[in-house]
Order: C-alpha cells, then structure tokens, then sequence
C-alpha cells in the first residue's frame, strides 16, 4: 500500500505481541542511503550497541507522528527480538513539515534531511534502515488518545497546515 519493502532478518515470533498503536515501544536502528540501486550504503545515524558504545534504543509511543513513518509503519507487524531491512520510498521516508526526532543529533537530523531532498530528486535512490524492536510496554500516563488507526501524512500537513493559519 505504502510502497514500503522490507527483509525479515530476525522474523518477528507469532507466539509475541506486535505493537498497537499508543504503547511505547524501543528500537534500534541504523538508517542508510544510497545513490542508485548498485551504489554502496552509505551510513547516516545508528543507536545500534558497538565495540565502544553502549547503544541506548530509542524509545517512543507508536503511531504519534514522530517517527519516520516507514518505521513506524515496520514495526507495527513486528515483535520483540525481530529484526528488518527497510527499503523505505521517499514518500514515507520523512516529513517535508520536519517532523521526526530520528536521528536525535540534530546535525545529523539536518544532514537526513538534506539528504532526503536529494533522494526525492532521485527516483533511484533508497533510505535503508535496519530496525530492531526491543520492548513494548503500555504507558502508564495514557490518557486513551490513540487508536489503531495511523495518520496520513496528508493529515499530518493539514493539521499542521491548520495551526498555522490560526496562530
């Protein structure tokens, strides 16, 4: 529907729960670029453990609007311990209203978002993110404001749209 592709590296475990919409979840990730289909990754941010980090996942509620959606759309089919490939179209890479806390360096956000305007003037090449999910949990302060519903990003732009024209 979206355009989104992705490769269970880790298959999501049908006996676990998949997030719903309004819980908290944490997830690793790695975003990537690349130029065209046989141009190497180009790495942009990573949470991801290594030799000499510790990693810290990232943790937000699903469904609110602040992730990638491509990422978010991923992880709504997946359980804790899986782990995907994404080949995410530049349609749901990113917001052109610059939503989205990921990468959390703000340069580096800056430098996704420079990058994401080169992408959509290229349609042959991708965002790529390996994404892996480590906890769900129900939020605790929730007030029931969510549904399993995910917005559009044409909702988005009309709300943010909206906000605007009334400030």
């Amino acid at each position: 529907r979206s355009g989104l592709v992705y490769f269970d590296i880790i298959p999501p475990n049908n006996s676990l729960q998949t997030p719903i919409y309004g819980q908290l979840i944490s997830f690793y990730y790695h975003l990537y670029y690349r130029n065209s289909l046989d141009s190497p990754l180009v790495s942009l941010d990573s949470n991801y453990p290594t030799n000499t980090e510790a990693g810290q996942p990232f943790l937000t509620k699903h469904g609110n609007g602040r992730v990638i959606r491509g990422i978010d759309e991923a992880l709504h089919t997946m359980t804790i311990g899986s782990k995907r490939r994404l080949i995410i179209p530049n349609s749901i890479g990113y917001t052109d209203i610059g939503l989205g806390p990921l990468p959390v360096d703000p340069f580096k956000r800056r430098k996704l978002g420079d990058t994401i305007d080169l992408l959509i003037n290229n349609r042959n090449s991708q965002l790529i993110a390996d994404v892996q999910l480590v906890y769900i949990g129900d939020d605790e302060n929730d007030q029931g404001y969510y549904e399993d519903i995910p917005i559009s990003q044409d909702e988005i732009k009309e709300l943010v749209r909206n906000a605007r024209n009334n400030n």
